[in-house]
Formats: structure tokens, sequence, C-alpha cells
């Protein structure tokens, strides 16, 4: 059972964090186009029925990308990225993007090489073939690292929202997590997508703020570069966007 104590530390890491989520930053974000608009539905789970909405997510970790890859690996805070990073290229991991269905092995040898994932036990979506296969089927976009040998060993799913692009999957083989391998697969995501000059503006990552017992994930996104966020996502008035 529980002490008291832990209840009173419990409210007051809530309390402490939804003022931080109160002073954070905001921005703003176009949604256009009926991509961008069913991408946005899906993600936030809610169907949008105006042709001129403003939606607002709060606490949403974003990163606004800079001009060159050099830009993005400055800072102290990027000290661990950087460590991590030279850690995987010396195991001779590199990372592309790739087709799903041609590597469903591998993709299920990772959703199943830990049973559970920030505390909690993986889903029947990543551990049941069959599911994984008709999701694949749908062809997302994929970006994976891959070991030396060219076995698949972590990988990113995007959903691209105009010139946001969104980290809605993202999962390493267990085995391989201590070499440095989620730093470098999304600092390799951030460089393709710097480098391949693709006219994205910024990348999401889910939830900046997590709880104190989730507080892992929040120093690894604020390492690699996202900052917490309040977002107004303007859905604007086009016909071709909800036809």
């Amino acid at each position: 059972m529980k002490s008291f104590k832990w209840y009173i530390g419990k409210i007051q890491s809530y309390i402490k964090m939804q003022k931080t989520i109160h002073e954070m930053e905001w921005a703003d974000i176009d949604i256009v186009g009926a991509s961008s608009k069913s991408n946005y539905e899906a993600l936030f789970k809610h169907t949008i029925k105006d042709k001129d909405y403003i939606d607002i997510q709060k606490n949403v970790a974003l990163l606004e990308l800079p001009d060159s890859f050099e830009e993005y690996l400055k800072g102290k805070k990027k000290q661990a990225l950087r460590t991590n990073m030279n850690k995987a290229k010396k195991s001779e991991y590199y990372c592309e993007y790739f087709s799903g269905n041609e590597y469903i092995d591998d993709i299920m040898d990772i959703n199943r090489s830990s049973e559970q994932r920030g505390g909690r036990e993986m889903e029947k979506r990543y551990t049941d073939r069959s599911m994984v296969r008709d999701f694949l089927n749908t062809n997302p976009l994929m970006f994976g690292a891959f070991s030396k040998e060219g076995k698949l060993i972590a990988y990113i799913q995007l959903l691209r929202v105009n010139k946001m692009l969104v980290i809605n999957k993202i999962l390493g083989h267990a085995d391989y997590l201590e070499n440095g391998l989620m730093y470098f697969i999304v600092s390799e995501l951030i460089k393709t997508i710097i480098e391949g000059k693709n006219e994205a503006s910024h990348i999401m990552y889910a939830h900046f703020l997590v709880g104190r017992s989730h507080a892992g994930y929040t120093y690894f996104k604020e390492r690699c570069g996202f900052k917490g966020y309040n977002v107004r996502f303007h859905i604007l008035k086009d016909q071709q966007a909800f036809n």
C-alpha cells in the first residue's frame, strides 16, 4: 500500500507540471489539405467538421528545424546526444527510409524484444503479426536504424501534417539499446530531414512532460532538441482540404 507521503508527492508533482505547461511558449502551425487533415484527425482522435477551425494542443514536444545539422548538434544539453551518436557509429549502425512490408520479421523481433515499454505491457497491435501486417499494408512512412549486417533494429513511423512531421511510433530492439540506438535514430532522422530539404519546418514527438514516473522520456526528448510548447493548430479554409 502506497504511503500518504507518496500521494502528497504525486499531487505536488502534478501541480508543478501543470504550472510548467501553463508557462510554455505558444506556437502556431497551419493544417491544409485532405491528407494533412486526415493525419491530424488520426493523431488527436477527433473529427474536424468546420472549414475554418482552431484547435489547441498543450504540452507538445516540438522541434523547430534549424538550417543545418551542425547547428542542431550545438549546445551543452546535446552532449548526451553526441555521446550516444558516437557509440552507435562505432557499432556501425546506419539509418534510412524503408518499406515496412519488406522487414516485417525484423519489426516483429523489435516489438517482441521486451514484454513492457515504459512500464506498460506491449499492446496487441504491436505483438500480433496479422495486426502489424495490416498496418504495414497501409504503406506508412517508415525510417529505420540497421545493424552493420543489415538487420532492422529500430524504427520510427512518421505522419506528415503540412510542414510538420510527427513521430507517431518509435521502437528499438531491447538488445541494442545500450549502444546509443534511440538517440542515433532520432538524430539521423533529423539530419535526413534537414539535408533532404523537404520543406518540413517542425517535428512533433508526442507530449513533452509525462509525469515524474516517466521523467526519462522528457530527458530524452530534451537532449534530442525538443522543447515543450502549447500549439494552436489552424485548420485553414481550403475547399480541397475538406471535399
